[in-house]
Formats: C-alpha cells, structure tokens, sequence
C-alpha cells in the first residue's frame, strides 16, 4: 500500500465520566495528532459514575443496542475501517456486553484492535460454562492486534490468539511542569497521598492499617484519599475508621478531584501510596502522574505497577496486602527526606523518558500502522 495512505480506525469506547483509568486514555488518545491514523470516535456511555460499573439496568442494555445500531450506520458512512475496541475486565457482566457487541459487529469491518486497559480478560474466558466460552472466544479470538500495558499483566491477546501481540506502556501529558515547587507547609506533617476509586481492592484498607501503624511510630502524617467511593458499603466503612483514633483528623476524603484541584494534590504530597491489587488493574496511570510530579511511588507487587515502579530506584514495592510492608517502606521514605528526594527526582527523569504523551502517540501510531499498512 501506499506509504501516504492513513488507516481509518473507529475507536469505541467510554471517555469521562467517570474517570477510570481506561476512560482518561482513550480520552487521550482521541486527542492524539497523528500522520497516518485517522480516528472516527462512538463513545461508550454505560456508566456515569464508579458505582454503576458491572451493573445492569435496562438503561444499559438499550444504550448496547443503540451502540450496535450506530456502529453499523458510521461503518456505511466511513467505509473501509478498522475496528478498535477495549474489552472489560474480569467481570462477567461486562464481558457479556463485549461478547454481545463484538458478535454483532466485527464482522462489519477489515480489522480488529483489542486495547486491553483492564487485564485478565483471558482468565475469565477460562472459567465460563462451554457455551459462553464458545460465544467469547468467538468474539475476542483472532484480533489482528492486541495492545498490553505491561509485560506482568495475564497475556490476554496471546491467551485470546490475536496475530500480533504488542506492549505498549501509556503516556501522559506533562502537568507538572506548570507547577512551583512544593511547599512543604507549616504544620511539620508529611503528607501521604492515594488517587483512585476507593474500594477495597485498590488497597484502600491495607493503607489505612499501614498509616494508623505509621502514626503509632511516632509520625506526623497526614493522609489524602482521592476519589469516588465505590459502593454505600464501603462509605460505611471508611467512615468507621476514620471516625476512631489514631485515624481521626488524619485522613481527607476529598471525593474526585479533577483538573488543578487533583494536581495541586500531587504537589502538595511527599510520597505517593498506592497498593492496588485490583483484579483489572494494568498498568496504573496515577504512579505515573506522581512520578511526573516528583513523587516516590510506594505500590503493591501487582501486574502492570511493576513495570511503572522501579523497586528501590523510583520507589518500592511491596506485597499486596501487606500492610506491615507498606507502613515500612513509607516510614524509611519519611526518616530518609534525601532518599525520598533522590527516588522523586528518578521518577520524573523516567516519567520524561518514557511515559509523556508524545512518546506515546508516536509508539500508537506505529504500533497499529505497522500491522494493517505495512511499509
């Protein structure tokens, strides 16, 4: 083909709301100038909070039809196309929305990209009764290509026999840059800091057991939660703990944050805390919104951080769960402030090499060019 010809490709997918991880990359990527990839965008609007995720409601099996129905009109309208698409996570209700759809349109197009932003697809595959492993290998099996974030994460395109498997580790604009340097404040407390959904499985818990032992050392911390909480159960929850010494007065739930408010956050913490063991984790793009901000990172041993995290350079890494381990890691950063500040200032000269937006629109591009127009 000619070397000047672009690839179509229509990207279907959610961008915010709510603001996941998966929602602000393709936001990103839409955003994304490129030479010989054009995007043509049908947005996924399923949820508009964290608390709907993986539930069903009537609302949302008319928004999958009415998603089927207007893919088929924007193929006759765009022509030949190639087909992105980011399969959900380990969670039966999803995948049955992906089984669904990729079923009903697939086939409509010359090609097939699966992004996996929430791994363990394959894993899940595995588990289903004959029937739906038939219809999901069906509707995932054979992709021409298949995007991971990170080595560590389940090897769901190989597990899924796409053509091409390819590592592609995300990127983020700069923030920081428009920042001053942090202010270290007045009150003498180091400040902790957690940005995600706040559920149990994003090691919400574990931190708090890790900075209640903290504070039993002697320390002055102070602790700030970012995000939606996920479930009414786990606003019960946090508000036990928090409501009991040594907790009390020592945590801010600051409920999601965007923009300014969010980065004003990262500027203001000394270290970054996040122990995620979260089944969909893949990569975790909040570490790397740290380390651009100069941020040690302490984080769980857990798929894609371990390709984010370099344990003992950028940061640690400790097993998931561990409160014990974690409490540690953060009081040695919080006793050693010229370690902390060495392993921040690595993380940013790492997030400059390998993690900015511009680095990552470029290995995009060539990424899926290279599969469906060869040179």
């Amino acid at each position: 083909m000619n070397q000047s010809k672009a690839l179509v490709m229509l990207v279907v997918g959610q961008t915010p709301p709510p603001f996941g991880g998966q929602a602000i990359l393709i936001e990103s990527i839409l955003k994304g100038k490129y030479e010989r990839l054009t995007l043509r965008h049908l947005r996924m609007s399923y949820s508009s909070g964290m608390a709907e995720v993986g539930r069903v409601n009537a609302g949302k099996v008319w928004h999958l039809i009415d998603l089927i129905w207007k893919t088929f009109l924007l193929r006759l309208e765009i022509g030949s196309a190639v087909l992105y698409y980011p399969p959900s996570g380990p969670d039966l209700v999803p995948m049955l929305r992906d089984i669904t759809y990729l079923l009903c349109t697939r086939w409509m197009f010359s090609g097939l990209v699966l992004h996996f932003h929430a791994s363990g697809v394959s894993e899940l595959v595995q588990r289903l009764n004959w029937p739906l492993r038939v219809l999901a290998l069906l509707a995932y099996r054979g992709a021409d290509c298949a995007l991971s974030q990170s080595k560590y994460n389940p090897d769901d395109g190989l597990a899924l026999q796409a053509k091409k498997v390819i590592i592609l580790p995300c990127g983020i604009p700069d923030e920081a840059i428009r920042f001053s340097k942090r202010d270290p404040g007045s009150d003498n407390r180091h400040r902790l800091l957690f940005v995600g959904v706040l559920c149990e499985a994003k090691g919400v818990l574990v931190l708090l057991d890790a900075v209640r032992l903290v504070i039993e050392r002697g320390f002055e911390v102070e602790l700030a939660l970012i995000g939606e909480i996920a479930s009414e159960t786990m606003r019960q929850e946090l508000n036990r703990r928090l409501d009991a010494p040594p907790l009390r007065g020592r945590v801010r739930l600051t409920g999601e944050l965007r923009g300014d408010d969010k980065w004003t956050e990262y500027r203001r913490a000394d270290v970054f805390c996040f122990p995620s063991f979260f089944p969909a984790e893949s990569f975790g793009l909040v570490a790397i919104e740290a380390m651009q901000f100069g941020l040690p990172v302490v984080a769980a041993r857990w798929r894609g951080l371990q390709s984010v995290v370099e344990d003992g350079s950028t940061g640690f890494l400790v097993p998931p769960g561990d409160a014990d381990a974690l409490a540690e890691r953060i009081a040695h950063l919080l006793t050693n402030p010229a370690l902390s500040a060495v392993m921040g200032a690595r993380g940013r000269e790492r997030y400059l090499r390998e993690f900015t937006v511009e680095h990552y629109y470029r290995q995009l591009e060539e990424s899926i060019v290279g599969v469906f127009l060869p040179p």
